[in-house]
């Protein structure tokens, strides 16, 4: 390995000289040798305690998935339950789900007054032989690493630890069982960042292609700051997805619709470029601070309905009754990788009524997305039918996501629920785990059309 502690490596070269197997380092020689410094599982709750950042609840937000297998998107952190398991003849099957894999926590470095009180919470060391095998299910394949040294800690309890040979540039302090806020060396920036709403993974969706720094790199935690000071931190997979994508839903992370987010900090770590071999990089790691100015609108989560009186014609009930001037556009809804028919682009809602461009053709299902300049979209999805008229219905068991009219993706549709129209014709959202289109799920004969998308709060 690269990043051999130098007591180790002494004592392999050794035991090679005398043709023998390298004796295991204990503990007091560790002990004896300890730089102050360790590499640790740190529960969520207590390292974003520790940078003054709220949290929503990890049980809430984060599902028992295959996806915590993945190194690269989930190696800044630690999970639960043990992601792959390995036949006889070798082949390797990812059971992240099967064994309820969540993430648990941030793996970063921790400054310590001895191995005694790192020990005393209760983790397990890991050392550079320690190995361990991680795998992911994606796009109906199965992918798998096998990690080493530090790497291991990604599938590890809370509190373990792999003793670090020297000083880190960024660390927390371990004060008794508690720890106490990083010292940070920090690299700041300011960036342009984009926002969307109630996309197919969250209420409220950023994009931050700036954030260079943080490409190529592990991404450890990340907090957001608004201008009241309303500061919250996030989780691997379900929420950050990518070096520069973040999102979020308001009923597991309140309080920053309607604010102007001014700072987002990434904490970072080296990435290993290459997993095939048994080699694992120096460790090192990062804080960035990415400054942004940044509006994010409120995010409505009422109950809307729409109705199309003819094929040029829809009406809207349950819209905010403080929407300033609300403008809608309207889309046919397709399968993945097709392309929609816009009926309606920047229409104005007059008297929660919407007047579109082009007729609606019969047996096609329409979203809507009302947008306003004090609201994130609004979205609403509706069939046409002409003769036999319909009503769909969609009950849902928290609230309907889309992507935004505007976004350049192809509009679709996710619904957090238990019965769902045209399942596959969208991606599965790793923030909400659900595919498919939210359309109709029943078909009634009445004498209107009707469609209700009922959007509620988790409790």
């Amino acid at each position: 390995m690269k990043n051999k502690k130098i007591i180790a490596a002494a004592v392999c070269a050794s035991a090679l000289a005398l043709n023998t197997t390298p004796l295991a380092i204990s503990s007091n020689a560790a002990e004896e040798d300890f730089s102050g410094y360790v590499l640790m599982n740190i529960p969520f709750s207590e390292f974003y305690s520790a940078e003054k950042a709220e949290i929503g609840d990890v049980d809430a937000i984060s599902s028992a998935t295959n996806k915590y297998g993945n190194y690269g998107k989930a190696g800044g952190g630690y999970h639960s339950g043990p992601t792959a398991a390995i036949a006889e003849d070798g082949t390797i099957t990812a059971v992240g789900t099967e064994n309820g894999a969540k993430m648990q926590g941030v793996t970063w470095a921790v400054k310590a007054e001895s191995l005694d009180a790192v020990k005393a919470l209760g983790g397990i060391e890991i050392t550079d032989e320690s190995t361990v095998t991680m795998a992911t299910f994606a796009k109906g394949k199965t992918s798998s690493s096998t990690l080493a040294g530090y790497q291991v800690l990604a599938e590890s309890p809370s509190y373990s630890y792999y003793v670090l040979d020297t000083a880190p540039t960024n660390y927390m302090v371990l004060d008794g069982t508690t720890f106490k806020e990083s010292s940070t060396d920090v690299i700041s920036a300011d960036i342009d960042a984009e926002v969307s709403y109630n996309t197919k993974w969250g209420d409220v969706e950023l994009k931050l292609n700036e954030a260079e720094n943080a490409n190529g790199k592990l991404i450890n935690a990340m907090v957001v700051t608004a201008d009241d000071g309303t500061t919250k931190g996030f989780y691997h997979i379900e929420q950050i997805w990518a070096y520069n994508e973040l999102a979020w839903n308001i009923d597991t992370t309140p309080e920053l619709d309607g604010k102007k987010i001014t700072n987002i900090r990434y904490y970072c770590s080296e990435k290993d470029a290459d997993l095939t071999d048994s080699a694992v990089p120096t460790y090192a790691n990062y804080v960035y601070d990415y400054r942004v100015n940044l509006d994010v609108l409120t995010v409505y989560d009422g109950e809307t309905s729409a109705e199309f009186r003819d094929a040029g014609t829809i009406s809207v009930t349950g819209l905010p009754t403080d929407i300033k001037n609300p403008v809608a556009a309207v889309s046919s809804v397709v399968a993945r990788g097709e392309t929609p028919v816009v009926i309606a682009d920047g229409v104005a809602v007059n008297d929660n009524t919407i007047k579109t461009t082009d007729n609606a053709v019969s047996g096609t299902s329409y979203k809507i997305v009302v947008t306003g300049d004090n609201y994130g979209d609004i979205s609403i999805t509706i069939p046409y039918e002409t003769g036999e008229q319909t009503t769909a219905v969609t009950t849902t068991t928290a609230k309907v996501t889309t992507t935004t009219a505007t976004a350049s993706k192809t509009i679709a549709a996710s619904v957090k629920a238990t019965t769902t129209e045209n399942a596959g014709s969208a991606a599965s959202s790793p923030n909400t785990g659900v595919a498919g289109v939210a359309a109709s799920a029943a078909l009634l004969t009445i004498s209107s059309i009707t469609a209700i998308a009922l959007r509620k709060k988790n409790d």
